[in-house]
């Protein structure tokens, strides 16, 4: 059971990582290419709304687990 506890973790711990290192490279195609600055903007914003999303849902799915297995 500490297994799953720690693919929590894990997953809390992942997602954000990789969405900052995605919002780089975005704002890094920004830089060299000007005419696509809406269009990665918009997906800058859709980034952080799957971050905050997941980490509700992660969190809700730990909180269950513990309350429920412990």
């Amino acid at each position: 059971m500490d297994s799953l506890n720690e693919l929590f973790v894990a997953i809390q711990i992942i997602i954000p990582i990789s969405a900052v290192l995605r919002i780089i490279i975005n704002i890094h195609e920004t830089v060299i290419d000007d005419d696509q600055k809406p269009t990665l903007m918009k997906r800058n914003k859709n980034i952080i709304v799957f971050v905050v999303i997941s980490e509700c849902v992660v969190s809700i799915i730990n909180t269950l687990y513990k309350y429920l297995y412990f």
